[in-house]
């Protein structure tokens, strides 16, 4: 049986396609990746651009002991051709382009406005007034042709304003995956159904639907499969029209766990089937002829989430180039545990629920308790696995480090 490290190696390896790329508007890019660069079409800023209101003037022509005579107001988006005689200025507003017969700014605080028949600004005495202040130069954020944006960038709304303010209406980004969802089992029921005494509501499809969105891919929900061999060949082959399928049940040990014996008529090829890890043992992985992922999880919802969050996410990741290098949060952490713990599976790894948070020492991950693999109401709580390795029966002390993995 392979451990945690092997598994992910293994289902990493077999991930041989990057997603091609497509053009989508700008409105739509948030959260996509990147598959081209942004560069800058023009200077950034591409004019000298005025940080302050106040009074723009040559340096070179002012006296600071005479009132300036204020010649006309210049507003933002205004383009200004007249010059200025010596100790004029012009009234200008942030962000205006400064005329270029002015290399100076006084903030509107630090002069005095004057009445007479012609208007009038007294600068104060013992400012600093040295040439050039208050102006943010052309060019200064960024060269014409500079590279804004690498490639493989997962875009933030920061970003979507960098995008915008260059012109790119429309950028080149990789394509979704698209996942297919299945769950499976005789006793699942739609959320909009009333249950009988026997029967479950479906949860674990929205919970990998929503997973699947928040990582980056296109998640299609297929529906219910019952434990039918004849019905499940009938029906299960439609899953593989995609990038990766999903299915949450039907690959443990039970009589009625048909789906790796469906999976193999299929075309697909089994590469493992369990890993040393609890919760989650039960994971079945496969390709298809077509180089389809499959991943077939155990039904337990808390199991379910484990593995996603393990195996399917990384596998997303990779297939749209998304990594710490580019924009991708660390997922893995190492954090002080806040409270006296200890490991109760015999297996290699256990991956318990926890709570990133913070203390008085810092960011500590607190332990979340929780009634087995089944109990998705605790999971709930949690936005971390932590990961207990070593013997049944190991110790771990508030405080000491483990290994924390972000959901």
């Amino acid at each position: 049986m392979l451990n945690y490290e092997q598994a992910l190696a293994t289902v990493l390896s077999n991930t041989a396609h990057a997603m091609s790329e497509e053009c989508v508007a700008l409105e739509q890019s948030l959260g996509r990746v990147l598959s081209r660069p942004i560069v800058a079409d023009r200077p950034l800023p591409p004019f000298n651009r005025v940080a302050m209101d106040g009074l723009a003037f040559k340096h070179s022509d002012f006296n600071p002991t005479l009132p300036l005579e204020i010649k006309n107001e210049v507003l933002a988006g205004m383009e200004v051709n007249n010059s200025l005689a010596p100790n004029q200025a012009f009234h200008i507003m942030t962000g205006a382009a400064l005329p270029a017969s002015a290399d100076t700014v006084v903030q509107i605080e630090h002069f005095e406005l004057q009445s007479g028949e012609l208007p009038q600004a007294l600068l104060q005495s013992g400012r600093d007034y040295s040439c050039g202040l208050n102006i943010h130069p052309v060019g200064a954020d960024a060269a014409k042709g500079e590279e804004l944006v690498s490639a493989s960038s997962c875009v933030t709304p920061a970003q979507m304003g960098v995008m915008a303010a260059v012109g790119s209406s429309e950028v080149w980004v990789k394509r979704k995956p698209v996942v297919n969802i299945f769950s499976t089992g005789d006793e699942l029921v739609a959320p909009e159904d009333i249950p009988t005494a026997v029967q479950i509501r479906d949860s674990n499809s929205y919970v990998l639907m929503s997973f699947c969105q928040r990582s980056g891919a296109n998640a299609k929900r297929l529906g219910t499969l019952k434990d039918d061999l004849s019905y499940l060949r009938q029906h299960l082959g439609q899953g593989l029209a995609g990038d990766i399928l999903l299915l949450s049940g039907g690959v443990s040990a039970g009589t009625h766990d048909y789906i790796p014996q469906v999976l193999e008529e299929l075309g697909v090829t089994q590469v493992f089937h369990k890993v040393a890890i609890k919760p989650g043992k039960p994971l079945w992985f496969g390709v298809s002829d077509s180089g389809v992922l499959v991943f077939g999880l155990p039904g337990n919802p808390v199991s379910t989430q484990v593995n996603f969050n393990l195996f399917v996410r990384p596998v997303i990741h990779q297939m749209v180039g998304l990594g710490l290098e580019n924009g991708d949060e660390p997922k893995t952490l190492r954090l002080p545990i806040s409270l006296d713990w200890v490991k109760r599976s015999p297996r290699p790894d256990q991956f318990i629920n926890g709570k990133i948070t913070a203390s008085e020492q810092g960011m500590v991950v607190l332990p979340i308790h929780d009634h087995g693999s089944g109990d998705f109401c605790s999971f709930a709580k949690a936005d971390a696995l932590i990961r207990l390795s070593g013997d049944r029966g190991t110790t771990y002390s508030a405080g000491s480090l483990v290994e924390v993995i972000r959901m």
